[in-house]
């Protein structure tokens, strides 16, 4: 280990778990290592740890938002989709509340296209 290492590891607590991470034993292994290095280079060739992690949550971020924003979409559209096929089959609008778990405001502003 270089001594500049072992001066980085003095300043944590777990230095075990920090070494590991130094050689890609954690977050995904040497792929993530090799994708932190990449995101980190700093214009004078150096590297900026923090930079990069921060941008790796900021992508997991804005990746979690885009599939959380898909599954709500096709939520929506299975919801629709059940109160109609309730309403085509009879139900009354109470009855389909109750089925779907939704409020008879909600089953109405779907049904007739009027906002709450």
């Amino acid at each position: 280990m270089q001594e500049k290492d072992a001066v980085s590891i003095k300043y944590f607590k777990d230095k075990r778990r920090f070494a590991d991470l130094i050689n890609g034993h954690l977050f995904g292994g040497k792929e993530f290592v090799k994708t932190v290095k990449e995101k980190c280079k700093t214009s004078k060739g150096g590297h900026n740890v923090c930079r990069a992690i921060q941008d790796l949550i900021t992508e997991g971020v804005q990746q979690g938002f885009q599939d959380g924003f898909q599954d709500g979409f096709q939520q929506g559209e299975l919801l629709t989709r059940n109160v109609f096929q309730l309403k085509l089959s009879g139900a009354d609008y109470e009855e389909i509340a109750q089925k779907c778990h939704i409020l008879v405001d909600r089953v109405q502003e779907i049904l007739e296209g009027t906002p709450i």
